[in-house]
């Protein structure tokens, strides 16, 4: 590139002249520290955006659950146990249902201990007999991986799953605004 050319495009003569990348470095001067510097600044707000987006990722994780029975829960009765004889198998044999629970007096197996109440025919299905289940009222959530997510805290599983994706749209709608109002507060 001839001097005129360059001086030109530094003086902002013929910015017309600028077509490639390598002119506009030219024009910008050398880069140094404060170049870099300015980059930086510049990119982090395009890397926040993604972290907005998927932070539902981990803020709306669902860990595993099931129904919550008071009686056994309060008769000191370990998860295991609980599983065991009040909530039936899942879609899968390895897996426990976590919407639904048999329709047992628990208050009784409670008083009779696990033991008893586990050979006991009233808490157990003979063949053919029809499973009688009901729908959970609360759920225990395994806290193991996740001590606390959205859907853990407003139990939002089961019927209530369909609020989840409201959750994450109501998130998506707070950053709209907040975008405008903090566009604003630049401009002030």
């Amino acid at each position: 590139m001839s001097e005129d050319k360059a001086e030109a495009k530094k003086t902002g003569e013929d910015t017309a002249a600028i077509t490639t990348y390598d002119d506009l470095n030219d024009l910008a001067g050398s880069q140094d520290i404060r170049t870099l510097l300015i980059l930086v600044l510049i990119s982090f707000g395009t890397f926040i955006n993604p972290l907005q987006t998927i932070n539902y990722q981990f803020l709306g994780a669902t860990p595993d659950y099931w129904c919550h029975v008071p009686a056994l829960v309060d008769a000191n009765w370990t998860q295991e146990q609980i599983l065991s004889l009040a909530i039936p198998n899942g879609n899968t044999s390895s897996q426990r249902s976590s919407c639904v629970m048999y329709d047992y007096n628990f208050t009784l197996a409670a008083e009779l201990g696990f033991e008893v109440a586990a050979s006991s025919p009233e808490f157990s299905l003979e063949d053919g007999e029809e499973v009688r289940t009901v729908k959970c009222s609360s759920r225990d959530f395994d806290r193991n991986q996740y001590e606390s997510t959205v859907v853990t805290e407003w139990d939002l599983v089961c019927e209530r799953r369909v609020l989840y994706s409201t959750t994450q749209a109501v998130s998506q709608v707070g950053t709209l605004l907040g975008s405008l109002v903090v566009g604003y507060l630049y401009d002030v």
